[in-house]
């Protein structure tokens, strides 16, 4: 179990986000529990020339309000290997680590919106601009709401539709951040990025129980962003019309419970980036399913509660 709990806290990563089939409220005689996640990625034709790993985790306690609703602080981390990616070519990437924005969450497992039809999730949360980037973006707030609505069309077979929405309240529509050169050295940006206004994911996700530990699913997700223009600056992106962003999920994934308080979930991705991307990135639509491996990702969500 110890060493369960190193990888997760660790070695662990957001491509990719919380991924479907929630946990379930903390039903112990306390109402205080603590809780980890970790999501944790790597680019598929990276793997065999040493790709880095990128995690973004995240660990707080939680309390309970009653059978069905939670209240939670986490505090967030990002850990990265040493290694190859996509977008630094030749470039080996140093390890390194840095502090997120931690958060205040609320959770209601059981809304009973549409009762006899599908069981809904909600949760929110609301995110401190402490960080490093927030504080060059200019953040002053980040909000979010995620709702999922599940239903079972048999004892081993469920759906779930996810719907997460981010708004970003930011003080300055452009930042200044770093490039990678041919020669390896990182140095800032002589041009200004535009900084992010809302983001939407939709996920469909298919289910089905093999066992009580072993779930087999798949997945479908649309990601929409909107970036912030600037008056004050004449950016790349807003000169191509790139502030809408549109990139597409799809893929397997195996669900294994270890335990009660402990769970993971392996993905395998193929990622198109369609629209608002720069034209050597952009792929086409008819790709999404050829698993190409320039545009597939792996990830593990691990999730462990104490």
């Amino acid at each position: 179990m110890k060493g369960i709990i190193y990888f997760v806290l660790f070695f662990a990563p957001s491509v990719l986000f919380a991924q479907t089939v929630q946990e379930n409220v903390n039903t112990r005689y306390s109402p205080w529990s603590l809780s980890a996640f970790s999501l944790l990625s790597s680019e598929s034709d990276q793997i065999q020339r040493g790709g880095n790993l990128n995690s973004y985790n995240y660990i707080g306690p939680n309390y309970r309000l009653n059978s069905n609703e939670r209240v939670a602080f986490k505090a967030t981390f990002n850990a990265n290997s040493a290694g190859y990616d996509r977008f630094n070519g030749h470039c080996r990437q140093v390890s390194n680590g840095s502090f997120e924005d931690p958060f205040f969450e609320y959770n209601n497992y059981s809304l009973g919106w549409l009762p006899g039809i599908a069981d809904v999730f909600w949760s929110g949360r609301i995110y401190l601009p402490l960080s490093s980037i927030s504080r060059a973006k200019g953040t002053i707030a980040r909000f979010k709401s995620n709702t999922i609505f599940s239903r079972y069309f048999t004892q081993n077979l469920f759906a779930e539709y996810r719907n997460d929405v981010s708004y970003y309240y930011q003080a300055n529509t452009t930042y200044f951040g770093t490039h990678t050169e041919d020669n390896c050295d990182v140095l800032p940006n002589t041009g200004p990025s535009n900084t992010r206004r809302w983001r939407m994911d939709n996920w469909l996700s298919l289910w089905y129980i093999i066992n009580r530990d072993i779930s087999i699913g798949a997945s479908f997700l649309m990601r929409d962003q909107i970036f912030n223009e600037s008056e004050i600056y004449d950016t790349s992106r807003q000169r191509n019309g790139r502030m809408h962003e549109v990139t597409m999920y799809l893929g397997p994934s195996l669900r294994y419970n270890f335990s009660y308080n402990v769970s993971f979930i392996l993905s395998y991705r193929d990622v198109v980036e369609y629209h608002g991307f720069h034209p050597d990135r952009k792929d086409d639509l008819v790709e999404l399913g050829e698993f190409r491996s320039r545009n597939t990702e792996l990830s593990l969500l691990s999730f462990i509660r104490f």
